[in-house]
């Protein structure tokens, strides 16, 4: 390398390379909801994320293209200066996109089934695909019961009963739907437990279940009552002493 190389410098960089780098725009955020989730999330921007990009966009605004070029009337503006009531009109519009976003959110929640938590939405979703959901109704339940000997007892319509409270649930309250009378010797009939009856079984293992003499075996039992065929021996004989 001769001494002249040496004395020569390297190019001057290109203009603007060495500026700081304008950080990104606070808003609009990226909005991505994976598969599953119980709430999705639908807002491109908060109060504080949209009040800091309005403010930073105001300082970098443009004068008016006119000839002359009117330069730019924020150019000189320093934000928290005393009387600044730019920064108050640009919290207020802050306020309204705030407001805006969050219900855009909650209507984009109510379009889907699974993130959906008003009723209606739910009904309007179902109607999509003609389906009409029948009227709420209370549980139901089997309740027995005992009665003294040779006692009747009427019990009337709206009757409440209740279930023993266990730790941390508490006590399930229902009542009659209708007045009954409770008579004595109606205790001697047992609850049926057993499982739905097999809809395919024959006609005649019926008849030999419930009118042939002597009890029906297992087997037969378990052929019209699959799994709960010892269970529904036990219970035959009360009902076969039903009226």
């Amino acid at each position: 390398m001769s001494p002249t190389d040496l004395c020569q410098l390297p190019p001057e960089p290109a203009g603007g390379c060495c500026d700081p780098q304008t950080a990104p725009a606070a808003v609009p955020l990226s909005i991505e909801n994976p598969a599953g989730l119980s709430a999705i999330g639908y807002r491109i921007g908060t109060f504080t994320s949209f009040r800091r990009t309005m403010l930073d966009r105001v300082t970098g605004a443009g004068g008016v293209a006119t000839s002359p070029p009117v330069p730019a009337p924020f150019a000189n503006w320093h934000e928290g200066a005393d009387g600044d009531y730019q920064t108050i009109f640009i919290e207020l519009w802050a306020y309204l996109t705030d407001i805006l976003t969050f219900y855009q959110e909650r209507i984009a929640n109510e379009a889907y089934i699974g993130t959906a938590t008003q009723s209606d939405s739910s009904r309007l979703l179902a109607q999509l695909v003609d389906y009409r959901p029948s009227p709420g109704a209370g549980a139901t339940g089997l309740v027995a019961f005992t009665v003294a000997t040779n006692r009747v007892v009427a019990v009337p319509q709206g009757f409440r009963v209740a279930s023993r409270a266990q730790p941390g649930l508490a006590a399930a309250v229902f009542e009659t739907s209708l007045p009954l009378t409770a008579r004595a010797e109606h205790g001697a009939i047992r609850l049926s437990t057993v499982a739905p009856t097999n809809q395919f079984a024959q006609l005649s293992s019926f008849a030999r279940v419930f009118f042939a003499p002597g009890p029906p075996t297992a087997a037969l039992a378990t052929e019209l009552y699959p799994g709960s065929g010892d269970t529904f021996i036990k219970t035959l004989p009360a009902l076969r002493a039903r009226p």
